[in-house]
């Protein structure tokens, strides 16, 4: 009997480790998966008839650049793959982690690419109902929308050390509270909002920001506000996989005050870890999270 062969875009995600944890998972059930670096039409014309499902993880990333233009191009160019794969016999599947970019860049042709996303795709997997619930009002597709959980970070990353080791090796205090955002570093997560108002917080806390900045813009901001306030440090670089263990340990609450989210991996990160989250009453965070 044929295995069932599965090509994700994209095939692996830089830093973050979501797409290896979860084909490793499938890989384990059996299913063989190819990989690709490009969608193009020669690459389908070569492996498009042994590829039994194509799974689409952000397709924004495809279709979504600076230029207005390019992008609508682009935008036409990736249907045309994606109508080709299924002539060629490929199921599509769609993972719907955001009906839009976070970027929120040509928000219109985003929509639209969602909306033809929602509407070739054999299937749609959400990692919520609330995402579920918007792929239904929004992209107008109800039938083979199937509810996941996000998989989890429990044994990716080490996490042997103690909450004195972890804040020795990161030289912090061990009488103040901590409190962690964890991430890359971008607009929608509201962090100039949050280190404002960390500003009026009493001196007996710490706010650490560990992640790299997507926007030199923002990295400048938070740089110039956080030099009023001693009571935040910043960790602007890629945290090694060893040592993200260092910094959810240290932290007493992990807090994510994203302006804008319907699924969230940091969250999923940090219940891995085991740290109760503060994060605005929105998106997958309502489902996950008690009062």
């Amino acid at each position: 009997m044929k295995k069932l062969t599965i090509t994700s875009l994209p095939s692996e995600l830089g830093t973050n480790p979501y797409i290896k944890i979860l084909f490793s998972s499938i890989m384990e059930s059996g299913v063989e998966t190819v990989k690709c670096d490009k969608l193009s039409f020669r690459w389908l014309i070569k492996n498009g008839r042994g590829i039994d499902i194509l799974h689409v993880h952000w397709p924004e990333t495809h279709y979504i650049f600076d230029s207005y233009l390019f992008s609508l191009l682009k935008l036409k160019y990736f249907f045309s793959l994606i109508i080709f794969a299924k002539m060629l016999g490929c199921k599509i599947v769609w993972t719907a982690h955001n009906i839009l970019g976070h970027d929120k860049k040509h928000q219109k042709l985003d929509l639209t690419g969602k909306i033809l996303m929602a509407r070739h795709a054999d299937a749609i997997v959400t990692h919520c109902e609330y995402a579920a619930k918007k792929v239904k009002d929004i992209l107008g597709r109800e039938d083979g929308v199937y509810n996941i959980p996000h998989p989890n970070y429990l044994s990716f990353y080490k996490n042997d050390s103690t909450r004195e080791s972890a804040r020795a090796r990161l030289n912090l205090p061990e009488e103040k509270k901590v409190y962690l955002l964890f991430g890359t570093v971008r607009k929608y997560k509201g962090i100039p909002e949050l280190v404002d108002a960390f500003d009026r917080l009493g001196d007996d806390k710490l706010l650490l920001i560990a992640g790299k900045p997507q926007d030199a813009e923002l990295k400048e901001e938070i740089l110039r506000m956080v030099k009023e306030v001693p009571a935040v440090r910043t960790y602007f670089r890629f945290i090694d996989g060893d040592e993200v263990q260092h910094f959810f340990n240290a932290a007493d609450f992990v807090i994510l005050p994203y302006k804008d989210i319907v699924t969230s991996g940091a969250l999923i990160l940090a219940m891995s870890f085991g740290r109760p989250v503060i994060a605005p009453d929105i998106g997958c965070f309502s489902e996950l999270l008690d009062e």
